[in-house]
């Protein structure tokens, strides 16, 4: 998948989202889409390297500039709490980029319980 390829997973109330990301030429980008409506968004990232780090014990990979990615994706008052948060909306990285194809929409949004 070429376009906005993410995995997503719950149980109770525990959602993690795994997002793929497409480098261009000048910048980075992971994609979002609304399952219900087929839209299609677009978070565009300075380009970036990974890095090791433990988390919780946990070896695992993250952009190496850290405060850069975060600030991308939440602005630079990002460590200021939030009450209200729009995924499609709120962060200042996000773009429109519209919408799959409705032909194309079994195939490419797939919701599993």
């Amino acid at each position: 998948m070429n376009d906005s390829f993410e995995l997503s997973f719950s149980s109770g109330d525990v959602k993690l989202d795994v997002f793929f990301f497409y480098e261009e030429h000048n910048y980075m980008w992971n994609g979002g889409t609304q399952a219900r409506t087929g839209k299609k968004f677009k978070y565009l990232f300075p380009k970036f390297k990974l890095c090791w780090t433990l988390f919780l014990g946990l070896k695992v990979r993250v952009p190496c500039e850290t405060i850069t990615y975060i600030e991308a994706n939440y602005g630079k008052n990002w460590y200021q709490p939030v009450t209200s948060w729009d995924w499609k909306k709120s962060p200042p990285n996000v773009r429109e980029n519209g919408e799959w194809p409705e032909a194309e929409r079994a195939e490419v949004i797939q919701i599993y319980f």
